[in-house]
């Protein structure tokens, strides 16, 4: 899997920053992962989830002709991380399914909640908004859910 990151401007959606109350969605359990883009379900293939580690940043990524990945350098149980901004370790990327790369750097809304995180497994919650330098395109990735075997 190789990280990237997309230089991108302030966030032109205009669209509320949900306060932490407003972490009312969850797993099944069994999920692996999976959010919502604008507002259309997508779900990681069985087995394409996967959790990783570079130095002092911290990754869960999953596949399924996209693919979603949250970074951080700290996910420490319990606590919620920006993931938007202009920052090189904790950031949410989206690439679909025709290679076109999006990027949470440099906007202003996305965070992930981190529900367990042990030696087996890690469990969390995300959400960020994104935007392509290739298209200029921008998505919203809502609901966020991971549940991965480490």
């Amino acid at each position: 899997m190789s990280l990237f990151l997309l230089s991108c401007t302030k966030n032109t959606l205009n669209l509320p920053d949900p306060t932490p109350t407003e972490w009312n969605w969850s797993g099944n359990g069994n999920d692996s992962m999976f959010a919502y883009i604008n507002g259309v379900l997508w779900q990681c293939s069985a087995g394409m989830e996967s959790y990783g580690e570079a130095g002092s940043i911290k990754f869960v990524a999953g596949t399924d002709g996209n693919a979603i990945t949250v970074s951080s350098n700290d996910f420490t149980p319990g606590g919620v991380y920006d993931i938007s901004g202009p920052s090189t370790t904790n950031f949410g990327s989206y690439v679909n399914s025709a290679s076109d790369g999006y990027s949470s750097t440099y906007l202003s809304n996305g965070k992930v909640k981190i529900l367990e995180n042990d030696p087996s497994h890690i469990r969390g919650l995300f959400y960020f908004d994104c935007k392509s330098l290739l298209s200029g395109d921008l998505k919203k990735i809502t609901k966020g859910y991971f549940n991965i075997k480490k």
